[in-house]
């Protein structure tokens, strides 16, 4: 739980520091919570928001990391200072969470809406959807997480679960926003023998701090054991 004044569970801050000191991107993980409304068992798809005391830890953090490599850099030779110059003014995040901000819905809508082409604030990346309705199911309150994220320039990408059947990964005015594959099973019925849905997002990092990812499906040789499952899979 916490930090102590910060609402949630698993709020925290994995950072990649490379051999000089210094933090070439930090993880950041968030408790998006659950369902509320009295909606306990989420029939009515009621789902929380990441609360306004976890953005201001949010906007806490990043400054920290940005004073936290300025202090780095420092103890280094003045050479070296000067190839971490971007670093000490901002340190590049990517943010894991479970339920999808509203803006995982605003901008596949557009996309959409637009004949599936790319607009002026969405490009298209890979993956499709599969859940019907909506969507995407995401919290059902108004927050300040993305526009937050903007101000900041540090979070660069984002990476969510919960729709088990959207695999899709689209770029929305300038921040990366992804929907992961699923493991599951069991959350809806027939779903163990969907085949699309189900594997996992490969995060490539280089020494600078950039990230490359994608998403690889369980159902290849790699990945295969000797349960030899039966699934089908959806179509594009």
């Amino acid at each position: 739980p916490g930090p102590e004044d910060v609402d949630g569970v698993g709020n925290q801050v994995i950072n990649i520091v490379n051999s000089d000191g210094v933090i070439t991107r930090s993880l950041i993980t968030l408790d998006s919570h659950s369902y509320i409304d009295g909606d306990v068992l989420g029939i009515r798809w009621l789902y929380d928001n990441i609360h306004e005391n976890q953005i201001n830890w949010y906007k806490n953090v990043v400054l920290d990391l940005a004073k936290r490599n300025q202090d780095a850099a420092k103890a280094l030779p003045a050479a070296k200072q000067k190839s971490y110059a971007e670093l000490e003014k901002v340190v590049p995040s990517s943010f894991f969470f479970h339920f999808p901000m509203e803006e995982y819905r605003l901008a596949w809508t557009e996309y959409v809406e637009n004949d599936y082409k790319d607009t002026k604030n969405v490009k298209y990346r890979y993956g499709l959807p599969g859940e019907s309705g909506k969507v995407v199911y995401c919290g059902i309150h108004p927050d300040q997480l993305f526009e937050t994220m903007q101000e900041l320039g540090s979070t660069d990408s984002t990476f969510c679960g919960h729709d088990h059947y959207n695999n899709f990964s689209l770029n929305y005015k300038g921040i990366n926003l992804t929907s992961g594959y699923s493991i599951d099973y069991l959350a809806y019925v027939g779903i163990y023998k969907q085949g699309t849905q189900r594997g996992c997002t490969i995060l490539d990092y280089d020494k600078s701090g950039g990230l490359d990812f994608h998403q690889e499906n369980y159902y290849q040789d790699k990945y295969q054991n000797d349960a030899r499952e039966s699934v089908t899979m959806q179509e594009d």
